[in-house]
């Protein structure tokens, strides 16, 4: 895979963000189970995401801009992909919290 040499960080940043969003997803749903903490702090982290993707076009700009769009983007599809891990295991599991 010569062609995805350079992408290989952002998928390393991709799968550490699933991590990290289930991860304190379980924890706030854990810690709060009546609250929707977690829904709360993935949302919030996709909203950074799209707010900050059009800043790193516009106001950086160049390749260094570029590269910042690409840590955002991957770090959004890995939060989406976390939290609807986190989703689909709330769902699964009965005795989840």
């Amino acid at each position: 895979m010569d062609w995805l040499d350079g992408f290989g960080i952002f998928y390393i940043i991709g799968g550490v963000t699933i991590f990290l969003v289930f991860f304190m997803s379980y924890l706030l749903k854990k810690r709060f189970p009546d609250k929707q903490f977690d829904i709360i702090f993935a949302l919030s982290l996709v909203l950074l995401c799209l707010a900050f993707f059009p800043v790193t076009m516009i106001a950086i700009g160049g390749w260094e801009g570029m590269g910042y769009g690409f840590i955002c983007f991957f770090v959004l599809i890995g939060t989406l992909i976390g939290m609807v891990a986190h989703q689909l295991v709330k769902i699964v599991r009965k005795s989840y919290v």
